[in-house]
């Protein structure tokens, strides 16, 4: 979703004239390309896509780094996900049912 976004972004500001259209030598892509997945044979967007792609795939491996790598060379345990919500403290109230809705 995210290239196809960023590669219509670019195009549209080519069309518009903010920035200029650099054709990729002797590559053809098919017109169906263009419609579905914004993928146009010039540098520009095909750069902008792969910077895109580059990035959501960066930040997760840092995520990944940060909650599971860090911790197991440093000889702590990786961040672990609890099974189940964690329970309320006492003397905690509970907000009312909606009216109308009853219980079960």
């Amino acid at each position: 979703m995210l290239l196809v976004s960023v590669g219509e972004q670019v195009n549209e500001m080519q069309l518009a004239g903010w920035i200029g259209t650099t054709p990729i030598g002797g590559v053809q892509f098919p017109g169906w390309t263009g419609t579905w997945l914004s993928l146009f044979a010039n540098w520009e967007t095909v750069g902008a896509q792969l910077g895109a792609l580059a990035l959501v795939l960066g930040s997760y491996a840092a995520a990944q780094y940060a909650r599971v790598w860090r911790p197991r060379r440093r000889g702590q345990t990786a961040e672990i996900r609890p099974d189940r919500p964690p329970e309320e403290p006492a003397g905690v109230a509970q907000p009312p049912p909606a009216p109308g809705l009853g219980t079960i």
